[in-house]
């Protein structure tokens, strides 16, 4: 019996059989092999199938995180060579210092340290010390110190000392 091929449209004999099954199921028919494979392809563009394959790449690492660490531990185990390593290290060392002297480097160590220290010092109240921190930060230090009647304190220890030692000297004789 003639029917159209659902790929190129050319008719072609096919039995009574494969068209009612076609029809049950919803499928379409075909001249050849070739046709039925053509239709089947996707036409994407490059972009298109990169984005597919980073999506697949990323749900496959996603769920086979175990099986991926222990072959990237097997490679690493079967490929490091210490000497060499330590070449390519030096090799580099002059880059990693210019890095470090990078005021973009500097602002980031900063604020790095002042998390680490509050982490170990204040434990789980680190962000609330922080915070103070910064509020405190906000007030003139110097204002402040005048209120609290800490500006030249050193200096008025002096004198007072001074004076002390002089009464204590006057009484004395």
């Amino acid at each position: 019996m003639k029917h159209s091929c659902g790929y190129c449209g050319k008719e072609c004999d096919k039995d009574q059989s494969q068209i009612n099954r076609a029809l049950r199921k919803g499928l379409k028919l075909y001249c050849n092999l070739q046709c039925a494979g053509k239709s089947r392809r996707k036409n994407l563009s490059a972009e298109q199938k990169k984005e597919i394959k980073r999506q697949y790449d990323e749900k496959y690492r996603e769920n086979n995180k175990d099986l991926l660490k222990v072959k990237k531990h097997e490679y690493f185990v079967k490929t490091y060579d210490p000497i060499k390593a330590a070449v390519d290290r030096k090799k580099r060392y002059h880059r990693h210092l210019e890095y470090l002297r990078t005021p973009e480097y500097r602002a980031w160590k900063a604020a790095y340290d002042e998390k680490y220290r509050a982490r170990k010092i204040y434990g789980e109240y680190w962000e609330s010390f922080l915070l103070i921190k910064k509020i405190e930060g906000l007030y003139d230090q110097e204002e402040i110190r005048q209120i609290n009647n800490l500006h030249n304190k050193s200096q008025k220890r002096k004198r007072q000392w001074r004076q002390l030692k002089r009464l204590s000297y006057l009484r004395a004789h």
